[in-house]
Formats: C-alpha cells, structure tokens, sequence
C-alpha cells in the first residue's frame, strides 16, 4: 500500500513540473469583451510579473485571446502582448514566470479543454511559443 502512494506521489510531482502542468499557477478569468473596445494597458496599475487575459472578437471563425503581461525592464514597468486564435471558447487561465518567460493554460471549466502557451518579451520586441 504504502508503495502505491509513493509512486502516485512521485508520478504527481513529475507531472507537476512538466510543461503541460503549472506548478504554483495564478489563476485569471479570462474577461469577455468581444462587445468592448480593447483596453490600453495601463502600467500604473499593475506590478512585476502581472497578466490579464481578454477574450475578444476574431476577424475569423473563432475568437482571439489577448494575454497582457507586464514585467520590469530597467527602471521602470513595461507591458508586452500575445494573441491566440481557437475556435474553442476558453473562460479561465493560470500561468506562473520562469525568470521572464511567463507559461499560461487557457482552458475551459466546463468542458476540460485547455490551450498552452509561452510569452516573453523585453524593450519593443515579444514572442510566444504554443504547444500545437
């Protein structure tokens, strides 16, 4: 018995350091304003290591979901921008930093669907990298 736990606790740690698992995550909603105006981001109201997520609409099928992320970059904090295209209607997100890359999951509560994806960025240049 007491093997059975070791090696499901063991398999659940190793999980939880994987790509696909977010160790400590943050959770955000993802904030619906397909009907708004998109929001300036506005960096005095936010800190190191902060992330906004919006759902707007998309020019085609599907939606786009914006992830705003701020970070410090010399003196001062700066926002940098990621946009992903899915069909599948996502309503929450986590996402933790490894040094300046932040790691986020979209996913939908409902339906268990989930979107992963890497941002990073500095000065007026940003990336991302997703896992599909």
């Amino acid at each position: 018995m007491n093997k059975r736990i070791l090696i499901t606790f063991t398999l659940q740690m190793i999980a939880s350091l994987s790509y696909g698992q977010l160790q400590k995550a943050k959770d955000i909603d993802i904030v619906d304003i397909r009907k708004l105006n998109t929001p300036i981001p506005d960096r005095k109201y936010h800190q190191h290591h902060d992330a906004v997520m919006y759902r707007t609409s998309a020019m085609s099928k599907g939606d786009s979901y914006v992830l705003v992320y701020y970070q410090m970059e010399g003196d001062s904090i700066r926002y940098h921008k990621a946009i992903y295209n899915s069909k599948d209607v996502m309503n929450k997100a986590a996402y933790v930093w490894r040094k300046d890359t932040i790691v986020l999951r979209m996913y939908n509560v409902s339906t268990k669907r989930d979107i992963k994806f890497k941002a990073w960025g500095y000065g007026a240049t940003s990336a991302m990298d997703t896992d599909e």
